[in-house]
């Protein structure tokens, strides 16, 4: 980005594509908070002019594609799909234009008809799932839902993923237990995910301020036996304990867990059961596991 003359550079040979450049742009933002350096502040001013003046249209649609040779980009290559992508990717960043983008794209591109909610003025890239090139218009569902989520707008997201998980990508269970929906792509189930599970500027603020600093302190679950136990939730409240909540992939069972991060010669209790701490910080836990199941790992002693 210091080297290049429009500052975003191209991730293929000759292709510089602006959803590549934005998703480098904010993991730049948190290895500066995480480093404590400041790349991003450094080219922020070249990042933006040229997103603005070299990688944008004059209706504010960030340009999804340009030569670095010859200037030239693909005509009509994506519409909302680049658009709703874009003000997640921008949130960190360059947080205005995110809202801008994110403004028109509801406006120009979401309509409730007769109650129900259509995407409309769709051009060539919209209607196929990125992931995987099958045509459709599931994917962008995905897509809109987690952009709709990164600004709060609660409804629409409910709205998209019903539609997602009942029109276009049926869910299905898979051997292991877990649901996906069908057809739908590897990248594009972590966008659903991201929608189903993502708040107002929860996004933003992942990249920008992370956890709280006490769940760092906190105890590690570092071992696990995947695919056998499916870890929801692995958080630290006080710096601590650690609040789990796991699943059983497969048939329920007494399983083995391994933390690390401990107090040395400190005893925890899990469960039942209970373990002091070796002198790395680690110890180990067994714990019956058949559904949903809610445990606490706690400081006895």
């Amino acid at each position: 980005m210091d080297e290049n003359p429009y500052c975003l550079y191209p991730c293929e040979p000759n292709w510089v594509y602006t959803i590549c450049n934005l998703v480098g742009i904010s993991g730049i933002v948190l290895t500066d908070r995480l480093l404590g350096k400041t790349h991003g502040a450094q080219i922020r001013q070249r990042f933006e002019s040229s997103l603005e003046r070299e990688f944008s249209d004059p209706n504010g649609s960030i340009v999804p594609i340009r030569s670095e040779l010859t200037g030239f980009t693909i005509p009509g290559l994506a519409g909302v799909l680049n658009d709703a992508v874009n003000s997640i990717l921008c949130a960190s960043f360059l947080p205005h234009i995110a809202h801008r983008n994110w403004a028109f794209t509801k406006k120009e591109n979401i309509r409730y008809v007769d109650g129900k909610l259509q995407i409309v003025n769709l051009k060539g890239a919209d209607k196929l799932d990125p992931g995987n090139y099958k045509a459709g218009e599931g994917c962008l569902r995905a897509i809109v839902a987690a952009a709709a989520a990164e600004f709060g707008d609660e409804v629409m997201t409910k709205d998209l993923l019903e539609q997602l998980d009942d029109e276009y990508h049926p869910i299905i269970k898979t051997p292991t237990g877990s649901l996906k929906n069908k057809g739908l792509s590897t990248i594009e189930q972590g966008t659903a995910l991201r929608a189903r599970l993502g708040g107002y500027q929860d996004w933003c603020k992942m990249i920008q301020k992370g956890p709280p600093e006490r769940t760092m302190r906190g105890p590690i679950l570092e071992e696990a036996p995947f695919p056998d136990i499916l870890v929801a939730k692995a958080y630290s409240q006080d710096g601590v304990s650690l609040d789990l909540v796991l699943y059983n992939g497969k048939a329920g069972g007494t399983f083995a867990l391994g933390f690390t991060k401990l107090h040395e010669g400190k005893t925890y209790a899990l469960g039942n059961e209970r373990a002091t701490a070796d002198a790395q910080g680690r110890a180990s836990f067994k714990v019956d596991v058949d559904g949903r199941t809610a445990v606490k790992l706690t400081l006895v002693r």
